[in-house]
């Protein structure tokens, strides 16, 4: 069995499911499993699918002192709650891992103390143009180590990591059809990511509520999260302007398909789902994160011409003022996108997925060994 150690968000969970999918199709009789946070998102993200998934107590070791503690607490729990998954010894997954997949973030401690005190091969993939402080600080104990569309000193660098439905060329028309969206009209998608996010959710509406013409001829697909959606649904409605507001996309892919261009963040999943689907993207990366990682993770689509970045100054009005002419400049000059889309061809497919499956087909089939391996 193979266990994936991932969680806390989509961005963590949706590559290992990636993987795991490839790791289906190379070997039908596969066995996989992912070790997931308590939070909600996780278990969202995962209900749909056939692979068992475990929560396990692991809690952040936030930099703030209180939750710091409460992080370093919960680690052994987390870590004994691992090592009955890794061992096969719990009831939903009753078999012993033969390997330890993980993405980082705080469940990644727990499962990597666990697989260490079994003996069990430790891989690490990094997302993140900037390694987070779990690879940094784990990846020395990892057997293998992918970057993926990054370069890391001494990772094995793969393209992104996506999702086999990401890649497959759905109709855009069938794709607007399937969220309840006119087939022939140029779409807009709005995604914070998993959770939403507010500061893009307020700037789109100020924008809508301000440039009204500009959304004249389109629509808007808008991923606002569970805590905006209805308020964002309610704003639509009210400016007569062509939307869908939902509060999570049961189906990322569909939603990529359907657009013309997207307003985002810069996760790491998100710059490969807009590289997977060769969807040109204005991109608003997470003014909260102090090593401005998801700024880094847009420069490949920024380079090619395929994107460009914005920032988030928070504050609705401030974006309005900073950003509202750029973003009418690609509503309203189509040849702008067309001219960006056709530019993502030089960044080549969006494979990462298959080729980690490979590696860990032939590591648990022929016992391929961490030396070999890179």
């Amino acid at each position: 069995m193979i266990v994936f150690a991932s969680g806390g968000s989509g961005g963590h969970i949706v590559p290992s499911l990636a993987v795991a999918d490839e790791l289906a199709r190379l070997a039908p009789g596969v066995r996989c499993c992912v070790m997931h946070s308590t939070r909600a998102i996780d278990a969202r993200v995962l209900s749909p699918e056939p692979w068992p998934h475990i929560a396990i107590p692991a809690r952040p070791l936030n930099a703030r002192p209180l939750k710091f503690v409460r992080g370093v607490c919960a680690l052994p729990g987390a870590a004994s709650c691992a090592r009955r998954v890794l061992a096969g010894e719990h009831p939903e997954a009753p078999w012993r891992a033969t390997h330890l997949v993980t993405l980082g973030g705080f469940v990644a401690a727990p499962a990597v103390l666990a697989a260490r005190a079994l003996g069990v091969p430790i891989t690490m993939i990094n997302i993140d143009a900037v390694a987070g402080l779990a690879n940094r600080v784990l990846g020395r104990f990892a057997a293998t180590r992918f970057a993926a569309a990054y370069a890391q000193p001494r990772w094995t660098t793969v393209p992104p990591i996506v999702r086999r439905a990401m890649l497959d060329p759905i109709d855009a028309r069938t794709a607007r059809t399937a969220h309840g969206l006119d087939p022939d009209r140029p779409t807009v998608l709005v995604t914070g990511g998993s959770l939403g996010a507010r500061s893009l959710n307020r700037f789109v509406l100020a924008f809508a509520e301000h440039q009204t013409t500009a959304l004249d001829e389109g629509q808007i697909l808008h991923h606002a999260g569970e805590l905006d959606h209805e308020d964002v649904r309610a704003c639509y409605e009210r400016l007569g302007v062509r939307a869908r507001a939902v509060a999570f996309l049961d189906s990322f892919a569909r939603a990529w398909r359907a657009a013309d261009l997207a307003i985002c963040r810069g996760g790491a999943g998100t710059v490969a789902e807009a590289w997977a689907t060769a969807t040109p993207a204005l991109i608003m990366p997470n003014p909260y994160h102090r090593d401005h990682h998801q700024r880094a993770n847009a420069t490949p689509l920024i380079e090619c011409g395929a994107a460009i970045v914005a920032d988030d100054h928070v504050e609705a009005s401030a974006n309005y003022d900073a950003h509202a002419d750029t973003l009418v400049g690609l509503l309203t000059e189509p040849a702008r996108c067309t001219a960006m889309r056709r530019t993502f061809d030089a960044l080549g497919p969006a494979d990462g997925a298959l080729q980690i499956a490979q590696f860990l087909y032939a590591a648990d089939t022929h016992g391929v060994g961490a030396a070999e391996s890179r």
